[in-house]
């Protein structure tokens, strides 16, 4: 299946040109319209390109491959890993949002290795999102690939939308949670994976 290419590469090839040129020039227009001085008109958007570029590399990788490599599992007991940072970009106004992801599920033959759920999570955050959908993505992506049996992910954030602009929350903290599998019909587990992450985060 291909893989979207990164949101600077494709406004460059939709506009013609490579090297994004056409890209930084509508960029240093834009900067133009602002009391801005001519070294930031000039030097700033190919800057804003590199960053929108490293920002938003999750749209190269896949979920699949990230979750590939995977070992027997020793048990069928509850895998947490927690307190994943992450950045991510908001569709709606393209200011960040960042916070931490939290993520478990309930190990059907096999694991995979820790990192590779902190992999996920910066995947699906390296892309245009909503902090809901973030937080389903992940969790399907684990149910797909890594155990049928269940999957969860709670993320709490802050957002530059709201803490910059509009109702201009500093403090405000947006919370999300997707529970698959055994962790919608089970109970007794939503609470163990609850009581594990609030172990540093007594606000969830």
């Amino acid at each position: 299946m291909a893989v979207e290419r990164p949101a600077a590469q494709a406004l460059e090839d939709s506009l013609g040109l490579g090297a994004g040129e056409r890209a930084a020039e509508a960029l240093g227009q834009f900067l133009a319209c602002y009391p801005t001085n001519k070294a930031m008109q000039r030097d700033t958007p190919r800057r804003m390109l590199r960053a929108l570029d490293e920002m938003t590399d999750g749209y190269e990788q896949e979920p699949a491959d990230i979750l590939s490599a995977q070992f027997t599992a020793p048990s069928d007991d509850l895998v947490i890993l927690k307190d994943i940072e992450f950045v991510s970009l908001c569709e709606h106004h393209l200011m960040p949002f960042a916070g931490q992801a939290h993520v478990a599920y309930v190990p059907d033959q096999y694991v995979v290795g820790l990192s590779k759920l902190a992999r996920l999570v910066d995947c699906y955050a390296h892309r245009f999102q909503m902090q809901e959908r973030l937080c389903y993505e992940v969790a399907v992506a684990l149910v797909a690939h890594v155990s049928a049996k269940g999957a969860a992910c709670v993320i709490e954030a802050t957002h530059g939308c709201l803490s910059c602009r509009g109702a201009r929350k500093q403090r405000a903290t947006f919370i999300t949670s997707s529970m698959l599998g055994a962790f919608r019909s089970d109970g007794d587990l939503r609470r163990e994976f609850y009581a594990a992450i609030q172990l540093t985060h007594t606000r969830i």
